[in-house]
This record gives structure tokens, C-alpha cells and sequence, in this order.
């Protein structure tokens, strides 16, 4: 075998080598970081319809509304800093007044202040 040979022989080798331990390190990191698992919250509101009011139900009382949701969010989020608020739809569209009289940039003030992370699309974004 020529020295040239052997070189690159050697050469192939050393990076074989180098691969596979540069792939085991990455097996290590892998495994460590399973090990390491946070558990989230997901808060989810569905069909809101800027509904900033709270709705007086007869027997019951008053339900509903931004600040009952913002403090049911807070209570949930001290709970578990990592959470993610979400809305599947219609946060927004055949809104009551207080909202809808204002092209709904109350109802989008509201979520942005009560901290939702994402918003979905609903049929009433496309009324």
C-alpha cells in the first residue's frame, strides 16, 4: 500500500471516527434533554364574541365577561408560568354592542390585555 494510500485511508477513519462521535454526543444531549420535560397548560377560550360584559342569568347571577376571565387566567397562570391562552374562534364578530359599535377593537384590547398567545379563525372573521 502507498503512503498516499494509507493516507487517505487514515483519513477516511478519523472522519468515520469524528461522525459517529460527533452522533453519540448528540444521543447524550437527546436523552438529557427527555429527561428534562416541562409540563404546560393550555387555556383555551372558544366563541367569546367580545363579550366585555357579564351576562346576568336569572337564578344565577352575573357570569362571564373580560374581568372574570382575565382573573380565572391569572389564578391559572400563577399556577403554571408555562401556559399558552388561546381562543379557537371568534373572539371577535356578532359582538355585543360595547364591541361590535366599535368595529371590535374593544374585544381585540381586551384579549391583548388578558394575554392571549394566539387566535384561530372563526366563521364571524369573515362576516
Amino acid at each position: 500500500m502507498s503512503s498516499g494510500s494509507r493516507a487517505q485511508s487514515r483519513a477516511r477513519w478519523v472522519a468515520l471516527l469524528a461522525a459517529l462521535l460527533a452522533i453519540a454526543s448528540l444521543i447524550t444531549t437527546v436523552s438529557a434533554a427527555a429527561r428534562q420535560q416541562v409540563e404546560i397548560q393550555i387555556l383555551n377560550v372558544s366563541d367569546w364574541h367580545g363579550q366585555l360584559d357579564p351576562l346576568s342569568i336569572t337564578g344565577v347571577g352575573n357570569v362571564g365577561g373580560a374581568a372574570a376571565l382575565s382573573t380565572y387566567f391569572k389564578q391559572d397562570r400563577a399556577a403554571n408560568p408555562n401556559t399558552l391562552t388561546l381562543t379557537a374562534g371568534d373572539g371577535v364578530g356578532a359582538t355585543p354592542p360595547l364591541s361590535g359599535f366599535f368595529a371590535d377593537e374593544p374585544a381585540i384590547k381586551a384579549m391583548r390585555l388578558m394575554g392571549f398567545d394566539a387566535d384561530s379563525l372563526g366563521n364571524h372573521y369573515f362576516d
